[in-house]
């Protein structure tokens, strides 16, 4: 019964890949055409519910279904250039097209910077949000959203008990922890850092932004994943590794963007990008890899251990 279930599962989701490819070659490249948004050869890659058209001048992001991520964008795109026009220098050149059963998202074509290269422009863009979107004072869960749906992930997942005990960690860094409040990318890393024709930095993918953010999470996310790039390994495991004491390189290269590891960052860290990825997402992770994180935070709560616990400086 499983095999026949597994085999009607690779059949309609082929189905609907050939569907989405039709929509496209039908449909949308010949309207397109048509209307001269887009001439000449074109190449299709598969985006995040999305269909990406690549031209020899622009990028024209397809949303498939309503789940996709291109009306998100936008709007951040829009909130960004109102609220913070100082990051305008750093934002791509956006364009909606919403037409007859097409939602999509143009922008003028970006070239990637290699990860050993990124550092230096990440910093820049870091330094940037920090001396326009700061703020003053310290955030309430109930302002949170992502790590509020973090929490209600393990509760749903484990329990009341556990739940519980996530929030209050999560609860006493908020009131005591050593973080800054400011404008957030929520998922900065090399691969969304490009660089314009004109020579300039961009950061794309907005579909995450905070206005009123932890600063340090974008830091540790570039650090995470400049590992992945290097070695592999996923930001999850790096993350881990580093509560369990290693991670030298992930403590090395967040001290580039002047932020000093500490447990209580990781496990907001954690339960923050569970709970982006399953709100805005709906990403599950496997409860395995869920229960080594509890698991985690059990060696480092024993007695005579770096618990996680209150900050020093707490009143």
């Amino acid at each position: 019964m499983r095999k026949i279930l597994k085999i009607l599962g690779y059949v309609f989701r082929s189905h609907r890949v050939i569907r989405y490819r039709i929509y496209l070659n039908v449909f949308v490249i010949p309207f397109f055409r048509l209307i001269n948004i887009i001439s000449g050869p074109i190449v299709i890659q598969r985006g995040f519910r999305s269909f990406l058209l690549l031209t020899k001048e622009s990028v024209i992001k397809i949303a498939l279904g309503r789940k996709s991520t291109v009306c998100n964008e936008v709007s951040f795109f829009r909130a960004i250039k109102t609220k913070v026009p100082q990051l305008d220098r750093v934002l791509p050149k956006y364009e909606y097209l919403e037409y007859l059963f097409i939602s999509a998202l143009k922008t003028e074509r970006l070239s990637p910077v290699t990860p050993e290269n990124c550092l230096p422009i990440a910093l820049a863009i870091q330094d940037l949000f920090d001396e326009v979107g700061l703020h003053v004072g310290r955030l309430e869960l109930s302002e949170c959203k992502e790590l509020s749906s973090g929490i209600g992930y393990f509760r749903d997942t484990f329990g009341l008990d556990v739940g519980g005990r996530l929030e209050d960690l999560v609860v006493e860094f908020l009131r005591c922890g050593n973080y800054r409040v400011g404008f957030t990318h929520g998922d900065f890393h090399s691969r969304n850092v490009m660089i314009a024709s004109d020579g300039s930095s961009k950061i794309i993918d907005l579909d995450c932004i905070r206005f009123k953010g932890i600063r340090e999470l974008d830091a540790l996310y570039f650090s995470l994943e400049k590992e992945w790039s290097e070695t592999g390994s996923l930001w999850v495991e790096s993350l881990l590794e580093c509560l369990r004491g290693g991670g030298s390189k992930v403590r090395k290269c967040l001290q580039s963007f002047k932020v000093e590891w500490s447990d209580e960052l990781a496990v907001i860290f954690f339960l923050d990008r569970v709970g982006q990825e399953y709100r805005n997402f709906q990403i599950r992770y496997p409860k395995d890899l869920l229960i080594e994180f509890l698991d985690v935070l059990e060696i480092l709560s024993e007695p005579g251990s770096k618990a996680i616990g209150p900050a020093s400086h707490c009143q």
